[in-house]
């Protein structure tokens, strides 16, 4: 039995102490351990579906975000644990490249109310790039955030200053228009 084999099986157990062996068996193995916990966490066990969440949320690994939100409806509350984790997880030193990211998950939970705790981590998380490195990635932010989070607006703005003129990503048809740089008069 290789060592993921014996993590994911002890990750089965009713025993806590293997099953937090098995968690960090499974932190040592790193990246290569995500793609067998997600598939663990769709399988028809209901019992290993929810560790399998569960070590996904504690190992935080952006990867497995996605995958978790379109689970469906099942283990909702074990889920949005284990995402809000992942998000906290990132949003801690988060990067440029993990600036779409944010965003996506801003963009997408944002209208949803149990959603609200990820939209938070997540614009905090870009609040902390915003303030160590200013970039462009994080301008589509900007028109996301709703009035509840006014004061983070105003933050990111502030941080965010030297990139306003750039044009928008347009969200449909009808704005591409208004959101594309105009041709200079003649």
């Amino acid at each position: 039995m290789t060592e993921l084999e014996q993590g994911l099986a002890w990750l089965d157990t009713d025993d806590h102490l293997i099953r937090r062996q098995g968690l960090e068996l499974l932190r040592k193995l790193g990246d290569d351990a995500i793609p067998p916990l997600i598939d663990l966490a769709c399988s028809y066990k209901v019992v290993a579906r929810m560790r399998a969440i569960e070590a996904l949320g504690e190992l935080g690994d952006p990867d497995a975000f996605w995958p978790l939100a379109n689970l469906g409806h099942e283990l909702l509350l074990t889920r949005r644990k284990a995402m809000q984790a992942i998000v906290a997880h990132v949003a801690e030193a988060p990067t440029r490249e993990d600036a779409a990211w944010l965003i996506g998950i801003i963009k997408t939970f944002r209208r949803d109310p149990q959603g609200q705790e990820l939209v938070q981590a997540a614009v905090q998380g870009a609040l902390s790039l915003a303030r160590r490195d200013p970039c462009p990635e994080l301008a589509p932010l900007l028109p996301l955030l709703t009035d509840e989070l006014e004061d983070l607006r105003h933050e990111l703005q502030r941080h965010l200053a030297a990139y306003k003129d750039l044009p928008r990503i347009a969200d449909s048809p009808e704005k591409r228009s208004a959101d594309l740089p105009r041709p200079a008069s003649r």
